[in-house]
C-alpha cells in the first residue's frame, strides 16, 4: 500500500533565535517512519536529535533556537512504510532579525517593551520601572 501525505510543511519565517517547526501528516498501512533531512547537508543531510534539533524521526521537526547560519536551508521529510516511501516538498527556513521593538527580548511587542525602553533611556532601575507600570512611580505613589 502506498503512503498518502495529507499535509506537508511550508516555508517558515521566524526571527533569529526563535523556534521553527515543520510538520508533515501522512497515512498508510502499517507503521510509518519519518526521517527529516537538510537538503544539501553533509551525510545526505540526515538530521539527528541533538543540540538545537528535535523530532528528526517524527512528523514534527523543531529547530530551537534557529541560528542565522540555517537561513535559507531547505528541509524534506521522507515517510516510509514496509511497501513504499514518499518525500515531502522542500520547506525553507527563512530567518530575520529579532523583533527590534521587542526591547525585553521576550519575542513579543507589548507594554513591558515601552517600560523597559523608557527605563533604560532614563536610567531607571527594573523595580522602579515596575512601580511606574503599576501607577506608583514618578512621584505618583500613595
Amino acid at each position: 500500500m502506498s503512503i498518502h501525505r495529507s499535509t506537508q510543511s511550508q516555508t517558515y519565517t521566524a526571527p533569529v533565535g526563535a523556534a521553527a517547526s515543520f510538520k508533515v501528516a501522512a497515512t498508510g498501512t502499517g507503521q510509518l517512519t519519518y526521517k527529516w533531512r537538510r537538503v544539501g547537508g553533509p551525510n545526505g543531510g540526515v538530521l539527528l536529535n541533538n543540540g538545537n534539533i528535535d523530532g528528526a524521526n517524527t512528523p514534527t521537526l523543531t529547530i530551537a533556537p534557529a541560528a542565522i547560519f540555517a537561513n535559507g536551508t531547505a528541509f524534506v521529510c521522507t515517510v516510509t512504510n514496509a511497501c513504499s516511501s514518499s518525500a515531502s516538498d522542500p520547506a525553507v527556513l527563512l530567518l530575520g532579525p529579532a523583533c527590534p521593538a521587542g526591547f525585553n527580548v521576550d519575542g513579543e511587542v507589548n507594554p513591558d517593551d515601552l517600560a523597559n525602553f523608557i527605563g533604560v533611556t532614563l536610567g531607571v532601575g527594573a523595580s522602579e520601572r515596575a512601580d511606574s507600570r503599576e501607577g506608583r512611580g514618578c512621584g505618583g505613589g500613595s
